[in-house]
C-alpha cells in the first residue's frame, strides 16, 4: 500500500465543503430558503466516504493485526459519534415533552431508540412512513437521523470490504483492481437507485415505489441505494492515494460552479438519489480529486464555512429539532428562521467544545505495530465510563415519562379513549363468503361503517334481522363508477361491492362513511390529498367540484341499489374533530406530555367540543345533497347522526357520564356507535321499514 505522502495533511477545502453541506441543509429546512439544499446530505455522504477511506488506510498501516484494526475502527466511530448524539437525543426528548402530546412524544422515544443504535433510517420507515417533504415530517423530531443510520450501516461493513478489496496482497499486485471493484459496486448501487425514476420514465405504475418490500430495500432511506454516493468518495480517495490528485484551477472552478447551480436550482424531490443528484455528486467527486487553489481554501472568505465545517456534525444533529421546536412556538416566519440559525450555531459551539473535542482527542492517538499504547494520561477509561453513564439517559427520561403517563391512566387521572370498534370478520363479506348467508341488511362503507357495524348488528338483531357488511377502508364509501378513487385497489374494492349487492339482493342497504373527507381537502380537520376523480372527464375532484361530484356519485349509487328493490338508508358522516379524544386539552389545545404528568394536580378538558356550525361548515353541503336525494327517491331513508350522538347545539367526544363517544378524531367508539345504531333502528321503525324498535 502506498503511503499517503501529501494526503496526510488536513484539507481546508474539505472542511469548507462540510460547512457548505450543513449550511445547505439548514437553508433547505429553515423555511425552504434553498431549493436544492437537500443535496447537503448527499455531499456529506461523498465527503465521508473520502475521509474515512484515508483514515482507514492510515489505521491499517499502523495496526498490529486485523483484529486490532477492526476493533479500533469501530471503537473510534462509536466514540466519535455517540457522545454528542446522546446529548442531542436527551435534550430533544426534554423539549419534545414540553411541546408534543403523549402519542407524538411516544413516537420520539421510539425514534430515539432506533437512532441511538444507528438505525434511524429504519425507524423513519416504521414511525414516520415519510420523508422531509411529507406533511407528517414535522411530527418526527429525529427524522434527520436517517442519514446517520445509512452512513453507519455502510461503515459497519466497510472495513471488511476494505480488507478484502484494498488491503489484500492480490490488490497490491494490481493497483487498479480495487479502483475497478469499488467503481463496479458504485454503478450497481446507482442502477438500483434509479428505481423510482424508472417507475416514472417507463410507466411501471409504481412497481418499486408502491411495493413495501422493494421500497424498504431500495427506498429513500436505504443504504443500498445510497451506497454509490459513499463509494464515490471511497473511489476518489483510492485514486488520490495513488498520486493522481492535483490542483487544476479550471476543473475545480467548473465543479464549484456546477455544485452551486445544483444547490440553487435543483427542485425538491423525494425520489431516490438518482439522475437528479448524479451531476452535483460528480462535481464534489472532482473537487475531492482536484482541490481548489490553496490560497482560496485558506482565505478569509471561506473562514465561516471552514468554522462551520469543523462543527458540522453537531450542527446537523441540532438543526432539525431546533427548527421544529421554534417553529411550533413562534408564528413570525422571519423570527423563526433567524432564531433557528442562532440557536443551532450556539448549541453546536457548546457541544463541539465540551463533548466532541474531548472524545476526538482521546481517540486520535496513532497505533504502533507490536506495541500497546501507554495510558499515562488515563483519560480514555474515564471518558469511557462517562459515556457509559450517560448512554441510558435518553431512555430513562423517555420511557420514564411514558411510564408515569400510563400509571396516571391506570389510576384514572387520565382516562384513555377506547379503540375503534371492528366488525366481526365472519360478517364482512369482503373477507368472508356470504353467498349462503341470509342477509337482511347489508352495511356498505369505509372504516366509519366498520366502527358502526358491531353496534348496528346488535340493534338489528333485536328486530330479528341479520346484518352483514361490505367494507373497504380508506376508500370512497360509495360504490359508484362515475366517481371513483385514484387508487386501483379502491377501484377494485368498489367493483366487488357492486357485485356483492347484485349477488345478495339485500332488502335493506345501509350506506355510511366519512363523506366530506373523501370529497374535499378536509380530513379530520387537517389538509390531505384528494384521491378521487370523475370518470367522464378524468379530472381529479377538487374542492370546487366536490359537492357536485358527491351528488353524482350518491345518485348513481342509489339508482344502482334500488334496481334490486332494496330500501337504501343513507347515514350522514358523523361530526369530526381536530384533536384525538385521548389528547387531553389544555386551554383548548392538546396538552403536552410534560403537562399531562401533572394530571393528579391539574384538571384537563377530556375530548373536544364543537358547535353545529362547525360541523355544517365541513359537512353541510353534502348533508344537503343527501337530504334532497332522499326526498326525491321513495326508496331512500336519510338518517342525520347529530340528534342521536350530540346535544342540540354542540357535540363532544367525551360526555359527563365518563364515556368517550369517539375513539379518535372521526371514528365513533362503541358507546357512540351504540347511540347512532339505536337512532338508525328508531328511524327505520318510525317509517315502518322494520319492527317497532321502541325501547324502555
Amino acid at each position: 500500500m502506498k503511503s499517503f505522502g501529501g494526503l496526510s495533511r488536513r484539507r481546508l477545502d474539505i472542511q469548507a465543503l462540510r460547512g457548505l453541506a450543513v449550511l445547505s441543509v439548514m437553508l433547505a429546512h429553515f423555511g425552504s430558503l434553498l431549493p436544492g439544499g437537500f443535496l447537503g446530505v448527499d455531499i456529506f455522504f461523498i465527503i465521508s466516504g473520502f475521509v474515512i477511506t484515508l483514515s482507514v488506510t492510515r489505521l491499517w498501516e499502523s495496526a498490529p493485526s486485523v483484529g486490532r484494526f477492526l476493533r479500533e475502527f469501530w471503537k473510534r466511530r462509536f466514540f466519535r459519534l455517540v457522545p454528542v448524539l446522546v446529548v442531542v437525543l436527551l435534550a430533544t426528548l426534554v423539549a419534545a415533552s414540553f411541546t408534543l402530546p403523549p402519542v407524538d412524544f411516544g413516537d420520539q422515544v421510539e425514534m430515539s431508540v432506533w437512532s441511538l443504535f444507528f438505525a434511524g433510517n429504519i425507524g423513519a420507515e416504521i414511525v414516520s412512513q415519510g420523508d422531509y417533504f411529507d406533511p407528517g415530517a414535522r411530527y418526527n423530531w429525529f427524522l434527520h437521523l436517517w442519514s446517520l443510520g445509512v452512513e453507519e450501516q455502510f461503515y459497519l461493513v466497510f472495513p471488511v470490504l476494505f480488507l478484502a478489496v484494498v488491503a489484500g496482497s492480490w490488490a497490491r499486485k494490481r493497483a487498479r483492481r480495487p479502483v475497478w471493484i469499488i467503481m463496479s459496486l458504485a454503478v450497481v448501487s446507482f442502477v438500483l437507485a434509479l428505481g423510482n425514476d424508472a417507475d416514472i420514465f417507463f410507466g411501471w405504475g409504481g412497481v418499486v415505489a408502491e411495493n413495501p418490500r422493494l421500497s424498504a430495500i431500495l427506498g429513500y432511506y436505504s443504504p443500498v441505494t445510497r451506497a454509490w454516493q459513499l463509494l464515490l468518495g471511497v473511489l476518489a480517495a483510492l485514486i488520490a492515494i495513488r498520486g493522481v490528485s492535483r490542483r487544476v484551477p479550471a476543473v475545480s472552478g467548473i465543479a464549484m460552479a456546477t455544485l452551486g447551480a445544483s444547490l440553487l436550482f435543483s427542485p425538491e424531490s423525494n425520489l431516490l438519489p438518482g439522475l437528479s443528484t448524479l451531476i452535483p455528486m460528480l462535481a464534489v467527486f472532482l473537487l475531492l480529486l482536484f482541490p481548489v487553489p490553496e490560497p482560496l481554501a485558506a482565505s478569509r472568505l471561506l473562514t465561516p464555512l471552514r468554522w462551520l465545517g469543523d462543527r458540522s456534525y453537531s450542527a446537523y444533529l441540532w438543526h432539525w429539532p431546533v427548527w421544529l421546536y421554534i417553529d411550533g412556538h413562534i408564528a413570525n416566519p422571519t423570527t423563526t428562521i433567524l432564531l433557528s440559525f442562532v440557536t443551532t450555531i450556539a448549541l453546536s459551539l457548546l457541544t463541539y467544545r465540551w463533548v466532541e473535542l474531548p472524545f476526538i482527542r482521546s481517540t486520535s492517538f496513532p497505533l504502533r505495530r507490536g506495541k500497546t499504547r501507554e495510558r499515562s494520561p488515563n483519560r480514555r477509561p474515564r471518558r469511557g465510563l462517562v459515556l457509559l453513564s450517560i448512554l441510558p439517559l435518553p431512555f430513562i427520561f423517555g420511557f420514564g415519562a411514558l411510564g408515569i403517563h400510563h400509571l396516571w391512566q391506570g389510576l384514572g387521572y387520565l382516562p384513555d379513549a377506547p379503540g375503534v370498534p371492528r366488525i366481526d370478520e365472519a360478517r364482512d363479506c369482503m373477507k368472508f363468503d356470504c353467498s349462503e348467508a341470509a342477509v337482511d341488511v347489508l352495511l356498505i362503507g369505509d372504516s366509519h361503517a366498520g366502527a358502526l357495524a358491531p353496534s348496528l348488528q346488535r340493534e338489528l338483531k333485536t328486530q330479528g334481522l341479520e346484518m352483514y357488511g361490505g367494507l373497504i377502508n380508506a376508500c370512497l364509501h360509495l360504490p359508484s363508477i362515475s366517481v371513483n378513487s385514484i387508487d386501483e385497489g379502491c377501484q377494485a374494492g368498489s367493483g366487488e361491492i357492486r357485485n356483492l349487492v347484485a349477488a345478495l339482493s339485500p332488502p335493506i342497504v345501509v350506506i355510511h362513511g366519512y363523506t366530506a373527507g373523501r370529497f374535499t381537502t378536509i380530513n379530520s380537520g387537517d389538509p390531505s390529498s384528494i384521491r378521487l376523480f370523475r370518470q367522464s372527464t378524468g379530472e381529479t375532484v377538487t374542492e370546487a367540484t366536490a359537492v357536485e361530484a358527491y351528488r353524482e356519485s350518491l345518485e348513481e349509487t342509489i339508482n344502482l341499489l334500488s334496481v334490486g328493490g332494496a330500501q337504501v338508508v343513507v347515514v350522514s358522516g358523523v361530526p369530526d374533530f381536530r384533536s384525538k379524544p385521548n389528547e387531553q386539552l389544555w386551554e383548548g389545545r392538546p396538552a403536552s406530555q410534560a403537562r399531562q404528568l401533572l394530571a393528579p394536580w391539574v384538571d384537563f378538558e377530556f375530548g373536544q367540543t364543537i358547535t353545529k356550525d362547525d360541523y355544517l361548515a365541513r359537512h353541510g353541503p353534502f348533508v344537503e345533497v343527501e337530504h334532497r336525494l332522499a326526498g326525491s327517491h321513495p326508496s331512500v331513508t336519510w338518517v342525520d347522526p347529530w340528534p342521536w350522538i350530540c346535544q342540540p347545539d354542540t357535540c363532544s367526544q367525551y360526555v359527563d357520564e365518563g364515556l368517550y363517544l369517539y375513539a379518535d378524531q372521526d371514528h365513533l367508539s362503541s358507546a357512540g356507535a351504540t347511540k347512532l345504531a339505536r337512532g338508525i333502528v328508531s328511524e327505520l321503525a318510525s317509517q315502518g321499514i322494520i319492527g317497532s324498535g321502541e325501547r324502555d
